[in-house]
């Protein structure tokens, strides 16, 4: 009898409204600056979590708090949401002197939920005119 338990279930991508709203990129009516925004939006934010990531692990807050704060900008210009409210307590946070594990934490967080945002972004993006 196989083991069900040994199975992982594919990853399941949030449907793209509950990550994010281009509504804000898309009343420019102007798809050329839409895919660029989204172009630098996707290449910008993996280095942004990783600088943040490795910033925290040298005890660099200062840097900690200055990515989080241009990610929180990205995020904003995409209107996501849930992503804005990660970096934002990352910042705060950061500048109140918490712990390394809960900044750790944060910016964990942060990675997966922008990691659900960059795949739904992928799948969304051709279908962009």
């Amino acid at each position: 009898m196989k083991n069900l338990n040994t199975h992982t279930p594919p990853f399941i991508v949030a449907p793209a409204r509950e990550l994010y709203d281009l509504s804000m990129l898309e009343e420019m009516d102007d798809a050329e600056y839409l895919h660029e925004m989204l172009a630098i939006l996707l290449r910008e934010a993996p280095k942004d979590l990783k600088e943040m990531k490795e910033a925290l692990l040298v005890g660099n807050i200062d840097l900690v708090c200055q990515k989080a704060h241009k990610l929180k900008s990205s995020a904003g210009i995409i209107q996501a949401e849930k992503l804005v409210t990660i970096v934002d307590d990352i910042e705060v946070m950061g500048k109140n002197g918490a712990t390394f594990n809960q900044l750790l934490c944060f910016i964990d967080n942060a990675a997966l939920e922008y990691s659900c945002i960059e795949k739904a972004l992928k799948i969304h993006l051709p279908e962009l005119k």
